[in-house]
């Protein structure tokens, strides 16, 4: 059996690279296809992993808890039930890394030259440069006090937890962040027409049906995330102040969390869901939250499929033209062939094993041009910057290689020109030999 393959290896080697030229233009045609698979793939893998990333470290975190019901209403009143046991719990869980507490209600803001609506998110400072990218996207004036940037860095080092962070912040430094300090977006502040140190009036519904309250702020300064959501819509003032004005004594509406592992979200069935869902309050992914990014990744798989389907349907034109060139300088020869006797499936399994030893050589064409393609753009990127995609900003995206794609996509191509080589096999082997020895088709 084994030297019967040997033996059909080597004509259909030998057959194949009768005609060079045609045989490396069409395994590098191949191989030009698979690269681009393998790339489209990679860009994929690397969106992918940029949006969630961007949807997680932005603000959203990996997963949140709430009341249950407040992310349909915001109503004030559904605040996060025992929140000192939760967050004891979450200082003690091992796959929790880092979470911030906030406040969340709508409000409006005003200046001496507009009012807007807007999200007002109270934040522990601390917790929250630790957590999401405001501070870092604070484009003018500062993320509330500087000293607090410092201290989360040497905290970051020492691996303590976001409460003691806190409270050595504002007990042993004894410089809290003054709690008339607001921070707003780029495009709330040219609405207002605002700039750092202007003052501006915060209207709030409180809980409990105490009504509307109204306070004055020093804008401290301005964020500018590139998102329409976030630039429009974000002010953010002291957790401490928050809770003041929303008259809710230390209560709170929202815990974000990050993980150790980021795929630990993507079980909806892990411990973390189950344990911190209770007692009305509701433990959830940022899949659950967010679960237009999940269509859209669906989108995507969509188009991969499709283009692979119409890239292997080049291929398979390419390369039946190819076999056939190859079968019709050589009609004489299988005339010949079949005139003294040679069976039929002999000659089917020919010309498959040229097909496949076609095959092998666009495969390795392909595996060595996308292995340095994808590396090169793996280390550079390619720049998205201002593009906003599912209300996530993309900024540059860089190709991820992964062991599956060299896997899964060299053995589809394999497999399918195999499959392709029944045609032009199948053709040969019914052949007249009488037909074939006059060069006639």
């Amino acid at each position: 059996m084994f030297s019967h393959i040997f033996l059909f290896t080597k004509l259909a080697w030998r057959n194949i690279f009768r005609n060079k030229r045609r045989t490396i233009i069409t395994a590098i045609s191949m191989g030009i296809g698979l690269t681009s698979l393998i790339f489209t793939d990679a860009l994929v893998v690397g969106m992918k992993e940029h949006m969630v990333n961007s949807a997680t470290s932005s603000f959203l975190g990996e997963a949140q808890i709430h009341r249950e019901g407040f992310l349909e209403t915001y109503n004030v009143d559904k605040v996060v039930r025992n929140k000192t046991e939760l967050i004891n719990q979450l200082n003690d869980f091992n796959e929790v890394k880092n979470f911030a507490s906030r406040t969340l209600s709508y409000a409006t803001i005003a200046s001496a030259n507009d009012v807007k609506a807007v999200n007002l998110v109270g934040v522990d400072p601390v917790s929250e440069a630790d957590l999401s990218l405001f501070d870092e996207s604070t484009v003018r004036g500062t993320f509330f006090d500087d000293h607090l940037r410092w201290l989360d860095l040497f905290y970051n080092s020492t691996g303590f937890k976001k409460s003691v962070q806190s409270i050595f912040a504002k007990n042993i430094l004894n410089e809290p962040s003054n709690p008339r300090d607001i921070v707003i977006g780029m495009n709330i502040a040219r609405e207002l027409d605002v700039d750092i140190g202007s003052r501006v009036v915060v209207t709030v519904n409180q809980a409990d049906n105490q009504g509307l309250y109204q306070e004055m702020f020093r804008v401290s300064g301005i964020f500018n995330f590139h998102n329409k959501e976030f630039d429009n819509q974000f002010i953010l003032i002291d957790i401490e102040k928050s809770q003041e004005i929303l008259n809710l004594n230390e209560n709170i509406h929202e815990i974000a969390v990050v993980f150790n592992n980021s795929d630990y979200a993507n079980d909806s069935t892990a411990e973390f869901f189950t344990l911190f869902t209770q007692q009305g309050n509701k433990a959830q992914s940022w899949i659950s939250i967010m679960p237009q990014v999940q269509d859209a990744f669906k989108l995507v798989k969509i188009s991969i499929t499709i283009v692979a389907a119409i890239l292997f349907f080049l291929v398979a034109f390419g390369l039946i033209n190819t076999i056939f060139m190859s079968i019709f300088d050589r009609i004489y020869e299988f005339g010949v062939l079949r005139a003294v006797g040679t069976r039929r499936r002999d000659l089917i399994r020919l010309i498959i094993f040229e097909t496949g030893s076609i095959s092998l050589i666009s495969i390795a064409v392909g595996v060595l041009m996308s292995l340095i393609i994808c590396s090169f753009f793996g280390k550079i990127g390619i720049s998205y910057s201002g593009v906003e995609y599912q209300g996530l900003i993309l900024n540059v995206i860089y190709t991820r290689i992964k062991l599956y794609q060299y896997l899964l996509y060299p053995s589809l191509l394999f497999l399918f020109t195999l499959i392709i080589g029944l045609y032009p096999s199948i053709y040969v082997a019914r052949i007249s030999p009488a037909n074939a020895m006059r060069k006639t088709i």
